[in-house]
């Protein structure tokens, strides 16, 4: 199955996909050598969707997709 999760992400996307309401977070984990990110420019950073997933999946982190992308099936 392959992920709905693009291949890089913006510091916005990293935020929504560990349910962060304050962006600034991400930006902290970052600085903390927790999270790995590609400096693009001065202020602005990408990550890798696979660098995520570690962060994740070390931390076990229980995400969800945002609501846009969620489909629940109901038995009627």
């Amino acid at each position: 199955m392959r992920s709905s999760i693009p291949n890089l992400l913006t510091i916005n996307e990293v935020a929504e996909h560990l349910g962060l309401k304050d962006v600034q977070l991400a930006y902290e984990l970052i600085k903390m050598n927790k999270l790995k990110a590609i400096k693009i420019s001065d202020k602005n950073y990408v990550v890798q969707r696979k660098e995520l997933e570690r962060f994740i999946k070390e931390n076990k982190l229980d995400t969800a997709e945002p609501e846009s992308e969620c489909i629940e099936e109901k038995d009627e």
